[in-house]
């Protein structure tokens, strides 16, 4: 990210992001995850989303 001159605020958002995926798919490696657990993350940030939003 540092050679596409990315801004360390966006380096740690990358970051963050990826360490939230993996912590939720039990600390699998992203490697060997595909589009089923993208999508299962990014439907459980909804859902979680639309709850918090609902209380």
């Amino acid at each position: 990210m540092r050679l596409k001159h990315y801004s360390i605020r966006t380096e740690q958002a990358y970051t963050d992001w990826i360490r939230r995926f993996t912590l939720y798919h039990d600390k699998k490696h992203p490697r060997d995850m595909g589009a089923a657990e993208v999508e299962q993350f990014l439907t459980h940030l909804t859902v979680q989303h639309a709850r918090d939003q609902a209380l």
